[in-house]
């Protein structure tokens, strides 16, 4: 609805591809067509065990046809069918099952929230000065365990000594964020102590780094999450 997918005509306008054709009948791939209009869609709905579908299947309008699913009802079905990464259109409609199953329960708790390992890599230049883990409990999100990672390199910035400090992320939302450009719900105290332990910095910033360029970090990540599940 707010034109973040990157379809085909999205990538066109922005010049990131010279053709926006649907990979299943190489028409226009717009919102509306590949949720609504394209064949592959319409099986998809037509299979879909939702009450009154007949709406989704003639539908013309992504933002109408989205609002209204609010008001469809569900029938039971079950099965989940593998397959590879181009699915056909039963099995694409039985892996949203299983996902809406697998979502459906994750809420079923008084709680939806989660233990996350919480990385922090320290370094001057090219050279590692410090790197570490810590584990947080309770985090509603990983947006929130991204802030609590920066509010925590922050900590050990301050505890180290430096007084001066690039700090590069992978996630643009929370840059912004700490910019003061946005603001997010459950992150406004976090946002706050962030805010907070830069007063100790002299010079600082924030800026955003693709996460392929930032592998030290991702490795760190990765193996403080191996190391909390494997326990």
């Amino acid at each position: 609805m707010r034109g973040a997918l990157l379809l085909g005509d999205n990538l066109e306008t922005r010049g990131l591809m010279d053709s926006s054709k649907c990979t299943f009948c190489s028409l226009r791939e717009t919102a509306n067509h590949l949720f609504l209009t394209c064949n592959y869609a319409k099986t998809i709905w037509s299979l879909a065990p939702i009450a009154h579908r007949a709406s989704l299947t003639n539908a013309t309008s992504f933002t109408t046809e989205l609002q209204a699913s609010k008001k469809l009802s569900n029938l039971p079905t079950t099965g989940v069918t593998n397959g590879s990464l181009r699915f056909t259109e039963t099995e694409t409609l039985s892996k949203a099952i299983a996902d809406a199953r697998e979502w459906t329960e994750a809420q079923t708790g008084s709680t939806n929230q989660m233990t996350v390992p919480i990385p922090r890599l320290l370094r001057q230049d090219q050279h590692q000065l410090h790197q570490g883990s810590k584990t947080e409990e309770w985090v509603s999100s990983p947006l929130v365990a991204e802030g609590l990672a920066v509010r925590e390199a922050l900590y050990q910035a301050r505890e180290h000594g430096f007084n001066s400090l690039i700090l590069k992320l992978d996630a643009q939302i929370l840059i912004r964020a700490i910019n003061g450009r946005d603001s997010i719900k459950g992150l406004f105290e976090i946002l706050q102590d962030v805010q907070s332990l830069t007063c100790y910095l002299s010079d600082f910033s924030f800026s955003h780094v693709p996460r392929s360029n930032n592998t030290a970090a991702d490795l760190l990540a990765n193996r403080a999450l191996s190391d909390l599940y494997s326990a």
